[in-house]
Formats: C-alpha cells, structure tokens, sequence
C-alpha cells in the first residue's frame, strides 16, 4: 500500500505533467512549482534540491540553452540561413551544409542547444526555398543528435554518464572518450 507521501508525490508529477502537456503554463515555472512542491512535501531537501541544481550536467545543459536562445534572438542565425541558401547551389545542399553544421556543432554544446539555434536558419532557407519548414526539421534534429555522440558534452546522456563517472570514479572520462562508438 501506498504511503500519504508517496500519493503526493504521484499527485505532484501527474499535475506536473498534465501541466507540461497542456501548455497553457511555461515549462520553467512547471518546473521550479515541482520542485518547490516536491521540497514542501519533504520529499526531498532544500540542500538535495540545490545539490542537483548545482550538478555538473545540470550547469552545461542550461548553458547551452541560454546560448541557443541568444544566437537564435541575435538574428545572426536567420542571416546564416539566408547566406547558406544562396551560396549552396540548390535546396539539397543547403540542408546537408546545415545538417553538416549541426553534426559537427552538437559535440560540443547540447543537441537540443544546437536544434533550437539552427530553427531560425532553417526557417529561413524553408522561406528561401518555398517549402514548409517541418520537411526539414526532422533531418536538423536528427543530425544533432547523431553528432552530439561523439563528446561526452554534446548530449544530455552522456553529460549525466559523465557526472555519474566523476562521482563513482573521481576522475573525469576524456571528452572525445565516446568518439570511438559515436563517429560511426
């Protein structure tokens, strides 16, 4: 049987995630009323809550969104997508000349990052090229996400494999230590 706790605990998530799916609340504020709520109900501590917040994997993933989210409010992105366009010589070539950036570009900073920075010159190109953006959004993620595995910062797995790995080990792994599985 379940305890009064973990009941709450349950009714928190589901609300949580009811929430996330309605959209009709942003998901940061979905988030910190989680937590709070999850640190009302004792469920877990101030200090744990802050410990993770601290976390390694944590600090590189949220960097990496506020980095995205800078290039993709700059502009400088939609004038990469308009350059990249014109100069590639057809609509083929500027989707491999993106896909190729986004590759190479989320072994360093999160795919997610690098998906949501690259939007802008996708919808760009889309616009240049007549098409509907969502034909090429699955090709950018997909992109990233296979680029992201060569680096042990360029995904989110491999960021908490690699928190994980200090703390049972207390050393860090190479950051090209995935290369050898990721590349091919």
């Amino acid at each position: 049987m379940l305890g009064l706790r973990a009941v709450a605990t349950l009714a928190v998530l589901g609300t949580s995630l009811a929430l996330l799916l309605s959209r009709r609340v942003r998901h940061d504020v979905v988030g910190v009323a989680t937590a709070l709520a999850l640190v009302a109900l004792g469920v877990v501590t101030p200090d744990q809550l802050l410990g993770d917040l601290a976390s390694p994997a944590v600090v590189v993933l949220a960097a990496s969104m506020i980095l995205a989210g800078l290039l993709a409010e700059s502009g400088l992105m939609d004038v990469a997508g308009d350059r990249v366009a014109g100069r590639a010589g057809g609509e083929r070539r500027a989707l491999l000349a993106i896909a190729a950036l986004a590759a190479l570009a989320s072994g360093f900073v999160s795919d997610v990052a690098i998906t949501l920075a690259l939007l802008p010159a996708l919808y760009s190109m889309a616009k240049r090229f007549g098409r509907p953006a969502s034909k090429y959004l699955m090709l950018l993620a997909y992109a990233a996400i296979v680029g992201g595995r060569y680096t042990m910062i360029g995904t989110s797995s491999n960021v908490v494999l690699e928190s994980l790995w200090i703390s049972r080990f207390g050393r860090q792994l190479p950051i090209l230590a995935p290369a050898y599985l990721g590349l091919p």
